[in-house]
């Protein structure tokens, strides 16, 4: 992962780390990308969120029918929240596998996420277990301490000799997956209007909001963006 910018740039490619971009007008012969300033490409790709979908794109791209239709979808989604609880022991927690699936309540899976204590990280625990919950639930009315205490809680009852923990921290992203429900009108991915293509989990019809279903949607992006370039449709 950490050599594909330098294949992005040895191909001619440039990357724009922490820049907020912003496709702002689809042309005859160009996309307008707007980031500290405004760039023109001969085409765009986007790839965010279904909630940020909307703020990604320019008044003029988004007054285009068929981008007007992949809003109105996106618009309807409900939304998951993932929750993960990290929680750090005073020694060595040894897991059978470096992922497992939990019994009980409020966690769903634990990881051993131990070797980001390592490279001077400044912190006295051994080992970091990361809880996590991957849908809505009551635990979303809890207070972060009482979380941290309800996970706590749920790992001893399987390991009761778990040593003190150190510390504790939840990160709650609120929003965090698209809602799969039945019957769910999603947009399409690929080619949206002339020069302006569209990937992301929530645009694959087979698959639900996963890693997989991003992948496959951003290869069928630039897979459509390749072909139309060859035959010269914009």
């Amino acid at each position: 992962m950490f050599g594909q910018p330098i294949i992005v740039a040895e191909r001619g490619g440039s990357l724009r780390l922490g820049a907020t971009a912003r496709a702002v007008v689809a042309g005859e012969r160009a996309v307008v990308i707007e980031t500290a300033g405004a760039e023109s490409f001969a085409a765009a790709i986007v790839a965010v969120g279904p909630q940020q979908l909307a703020g990604a794109l320019g008044e003029e791209i988004r007054r285009d029918p068929a981008w007007r239709a992949a809003l109105d979808h996106v618009g309807a989604f409900a939304y998951e929240s993932i929750t993960t609880i990290y929680l750090a022991f005073a020694e060595r927690v040894p897991l059978d596998a470096p992922l497992l699936r939990l019994a009980g309540t409020p966690g769903q899976w634990v990881f051993d996420r131990s070797l980001a204590l390592a490279g001077g990280s400044g912190s006295d625990g051994l080992s970091l277990l990361a809880v996590v919950i991957s849908a809505n639930g009551p635990h979303d009315a809890l207070d972060h301490p009482t979380l941290a205490r309800d996970a706590e809680a749920q790992l001893r009852r399987l390991a009761p000799a778990l040593p003190a923990v150190l510390w504790s921290r939840v990160i709650a992203e609120k929003r965090a997956t698209y809602a799969c429900a039945p019957a769910l009108m999603r947009p399409r991915h690929g080619r949206i209007a002339p020069g302006v293509y569209l990937a992301g989990d929530y645009t694959d019809p087979e698959y639900p909001a996963t890693l997989e279903a991003a992948v496959r949607s951003g290869i069928s992006a630039a897979g459509a963006l390749l072909a139309d370039r060859e035959s010269g449709v914009r």
